[in-house]
C-alpha cells in the first residue's frame, strides 16, 4: 500500500492514540458528485446501536494499519442521526389501514377512523453533509446492466485529499478473493449498493490481489 494512502475496512476498529478501542467502521460517508470523504461512521462497542461521525481529518493509521483518532475527544463526535419533534397530520383511513406516517408517533391515542387528526412525531435525521451517502463498507457492488460483482470490504483513500482512489471488493462464493477496482469506474452510490459504470464484462476488477 502507497504511503500516501489510507484504508478504511469494514468493521475496522478504531482506537485513541492511549490504545482504548472507540467502536468499529459501519459506514464511509462520501459526497456523491466529487466522491470526497468526509466522515466516517463508528459504531460504538460491539452490540450497541449508538453510531458516531468522526471527520477523516481526525483519522489517522498507525504502522500496524490500526486507525487513530487523533486531537479530538471521543465525547465530543457527534451522533450519526438527531431527533426532533413536528406536527404531522394523521391521513384519515380505516381502524387498521396504512394512515400513520413514517415516523415515531411519541403522544397517545391513534386516528380516529375518518377524521384528520394532528399529532407529534419524533423523526430521526441524518447528519451528513449536503449532497453526500453514508455508504456501508460491506455494500452490495453492482454492474451497470444488473449483475452483482462482489460486496465491498473497504475503501482506500488519499490522505491529502480525502479522495476515493479505489475500493476493496470481494468476489467469487466457493473461492473468494479480495481484488481491487478504480473508483473512476463508480457511476452511482447508495447507502447500500455501488453501481459501476459499464456492464459486468467490462467492470471486472484488477486481477491482482491486494
Amino acid at each position: 500500500m502507497e504511503h500516501n494512502t489510507i484504508v478504511y475496512g469494514h468493521n475496522s476498529s478504531v482506537f485513541t492514540p492511549s490504545g482504548e478501542e472507540l467502536g468499529t467502521v459501519s459506514h464511509v460517508v462520501i459526497d456523491r458528485k466529487s466522491g470526497r470523504l468526509s466522515h466516517l461512521v463508528i459504531q460504538r462497542g460491539r452490540v450497541s446501536s449508538k453510531h458516531v461521525l468522526a471527520p477523516v481529518e481526525a483519522i489517522s493509521q498507525d504502522g500496524e494499519g490500526r486507525l487513530l483518532l487523533t486531537g479530538m475527544d471521543p465525547d465530543t463526535l457527534p451522533d450519526l442521526t438527531t431527533e426532533s419533534l413536528t406536527l404531522a397530520e394523521m391521513t384519515p383511513g380505516p381502524l387498521h389501514g396504512t394512515h400513520y406516517v413514517q415516523s415515531h408517533e411519541i403522544s397517545g391515542g391513534g386516528p380516529t377512523p375518518g377524521v384528520a387528526t394532528t399529532r407529534v412525531q419524533k423523526v430521526e435525521r441524518m447528519n451528513l453533509p449536503e449532497g453526500s451517502v453514508a455508504l456501508k463498507t460491506n455494500a452490495d457492488v453492482t454492474s451497470h446492466d444488473g449483475e452483482h460483482l462482489g460486496k465491498l470490504t473497504g475503501v482506500i483513500s488519499n490522505k491529502e485529499e480525502n479522495s476515493t482512489d479505489s475500493l476493496l471488493m470481494t468476489t467469487g462464493v466457493v473461492s473468494r478473493a479480495t481484488r481491487s477496482l478504480p473508483a473512476y469506474r463508480i457511476a452511482e452510490i447508495t447507502e447500500s449498493e455501488i453501481v459501476l459504470l459499464a456492464a459486468s464484462e467490462e467492470n471486472r476488477p484488477h486481477p491482482e490481489l491486494i
